[in-house]
């Protein structure tokens, strides 16, 4: 899985620009914005953390977190020096997964920073699973008999009384619809669903 990114929205240059070298110095990749609108005009769809603050030039914190929130793969962390108790508790009612007072220690924010992006991997990881059972459930029964299969196109045909040909066109379009590169990357897709409770349960 592609590493996740540390979007910064912050309207102060000196707290964006530390914790963004702070936090690539461990290696993480971030990005940083001096406000909301900043953020929504480059990141359609944005993965990871979001460490923003209650206040910001034009449109507020709590109001940018109101867009995302219904992102899966997405953690939201306040940091702010200037919100009251009434914004902390709209935030965390709202899903953000802590709200922290500047000046916030750097092995807080750093610890807070890297727990929010273990969570999101972990949320995109199930979001991940959930598209690929999506896609396994629009295969055809047939399509399914062939999954997985590590074996050569001819051994199943005789298998199961089909045509190599017919096996064959089975295969890609299973390939297709699951979006899979090969037939490696199919069993690696299945082991994803695998670790899905069964449906109507919680993840």
């Amino acid at each position: 899985m592609p590493q996740l990114p540390v979007y910064i929205v912050d309207s102060c240059d000196h707290f964006r620009d530390s914790t963004a070298a702070m936090l690539t110095a461990r290696g993480h990749a971030v990005q940083g914005f001096d406000s909301a609108d900043a953020f929504l005009a480059r990141v359609a769809e944005p993965d990871g953390v979001l460490l923003l603050d209650v206040r910001l030039r034009g449109r507020s914190g709590l109001a940018l977190q109101a867009m995302v929130a219904a992102r899966p793969a997405l953690t939201i962390i306040f940091a702010s020096g200037n919100a009251d108790v009434a914004d902390a508790l709209t935030a965390m009612k709202a899903g953000a997964m802590d709200f922290l007072v500047k000046p916030v220690p750097p092995r807080t924010l750093v610890r807070t920073v890297e727990q929010g992006l273990s969570r999101a991997a972990a949320a995109a990881r199930v979001a991940t699973a959930r598209a690929n059972r999506r896609a396994f459930e629009s295969l055809s029964p047939a399509e399914r008999t062939l999954v997985p299969r590590g074996m050569r196109s001819k051994v199943i045909a005789q298998r199961l009384s089909k045509a190599e040909s017919t096996v064959k066109n089975q295969r890609v379009s299973v390939l297709r619809k699951m979006a899979a590169r090969s037939c490696f990357d199919l069993a690696s897709k299945m082991e994803d669903i695998a670790g899905l409770p069964p449906h109507g349960l919680a993840a």
